[in-house]
């Protein structure tokens, strides 16, 4: 997913926040069931928008992890010179670095 994307996300994910936390508030100061109803609806909007985040993590380092793999690949196929292999280690290197 985009940057842009991600943005909107966590923009929708404050926005649910405050109304759960304030329909939790008033919740607990009235005790009406529907300032509960409305925290309900609230967090779970919130659960679905943190999954969607997650999930895009999660679909940003599986394209990080391919990219590496497909970079590992192409190095493999060419000559093992020594420039090669430095760009191997190299790779590794990037690798075990990465944010995944």
């Amino acid at each position: 997913m985009s940057t842009a994307y991600t943005e909107i996300l966590n923009k929708l994910y404050d926005k649910w926040k405050k109304k759960r936390d304030k329909a939790y508030s008033a919740y607990q100061e009235m005790g009406l069931q529907r300032h509960n109803r409305e925290y309900q609806n609230a967090e779970d909007i919130c659960t679905a928008i943190e999954m969607a985040l997650d999930a895009d993590d999660a679909h940003r380092a599986m394209t990080e992890l391919r990219m590496f793999k497909d970079r590992a690949a192409k190095l493999r196929q060419e000559n093992n010179s020594s420039s090669k292999q430095h760009d191997i280690e190299l790779l590794l290197y990037e690798l075990a670095n990465c944010d995944v």
